[in-house]
């Protein structure tokens, strides 16, 4: 199994193209590429509409076939990539279609990378019941679904959670949309049904543990709809983002469903949180661990 991580921190503090260098003399195999950074939450939620995803077409596809020809030299793939979040700036409607050109933009940009998914924030908050963001949901990824199909990208939806301050200013988190498998099924398979069968599952393991959700039952009853994996650990309290074995993850189970199910996709860790605790100076060192963690796994589970 190919082994994966995103570059989003190194990306942002060093560029691109030092991150995809750092990350192959690791021996990661491929990149979860991160377009959080060319687009910021703050900036989103601001409605600060600007900057790298809005820079001319031509201009912006350019830099990324040069950067696919980079990560060609170099020896990395293009193995999945996370879209800017929020999907949708909550309570701004007439914001909705610039937000959906952003995540066009994701898509084609993957094409252009060679990269064969994008994993895509459902839609969710706190304003309506979770039930209404099912027809919600099924309206926005609609309209990506020409998009992915014309570029050969597969969209994957993604486990959420809400958080909520209650006692002396600490965090509740409580599952949001497709946080159950049942649920993570019934949205996938409809959208399937009605729009071009490019929709499958990104399972994120840390916001499914502070969840509290089984990850084997979890990861079995999704089977083969799950093509990618959001790999991180944390306490079951907070969304810490950290490599495993540094929480409370039980990852035999998760490990092995992932052989019980025939799982295809990269070994993918999204543990950004981790990396930023160290000086840049020791990035290199600190992606070497990340990546010996991830191999350890991978080789003691036969994966």
């Amino acid at each position: 199994m190919k082994i994966s991580a995103t570059n989003e921190f190194l990306s942002d503090k060093l560029g691109d193209e030092r991150s995809l260098e750092i990350m192959a003399a690791a021996g990661f195999d491929c990149v979860d590429y991160s377009f959080c950074t060319k687009f910021k939450g703050p900036d989103v939620n601001a409605m600060k509409f600007e900057g790298w995803m809005f820079r001319p077409k031509d201009e912006l596809y350019a830099y990324y076939k040069d950067l696919k020809k980079f990560a060609d030299k170099i020896g990395i793939e293009f193995g999945q990539s996370h879209s800017p979040i929020p999907s949708l700036v909550a309570d701004h409607t007439e914001t909705d279609e610039i937000m959906i050109e952003v995540a066009k933009r994701s898509i084609e940009i993957c094409g252009i990378l060679d990269c064969p998914y994008v994993v895509i924030h459902p839609v969710h908050g706190y304003k309506v019941p979770l039930e209404q963001y099912f027809e919600l949901n099924m309206e926005y990824f609609g309209k990506l679904a020409p998009v992915a199909k014309a570029n050969n990208v597969g969209i994957c939806l993604e486990n959420m959670f809400l958080t909520y301050t209650y006692e002396r200013g600490a965090f509740k988190h409580l599952p949001s949309v497709c946080a159950t498998p049942e649920d993570s099924i019934r949205w996938v398979d409809t959208l399937n049904e009605r729009f071009d069968s490019v929709f499958s599952y990104c399972y994120d393991v840390g916001h499914s543990n502070i969840c509290c959700s089984d990850h084997a039952n979890f990861i079995k009853k999704l089977g083969s709809r799950l093509t990618t994996l959001h790999i991180h650990d944390n306490d079951a309290f907070d969304d810490i983002h950290f490599i495993p074995h540094l929480g409370n993850v039980e990852w035999s189970g998760f490990c092995n469903a992932l052989k019980e199910i025939g799982y295809k996709g990269t070994f993918n860790l999204e543990a950004d949180n981790f990396i930023k605790r160290f000086p840049l100076e020791v990035a290199q060192e600190v992606k070497n661990l990340e990546y010996k963690v991830a191999k350890d796994l991978v080789d003691r589970y036969g994966l």
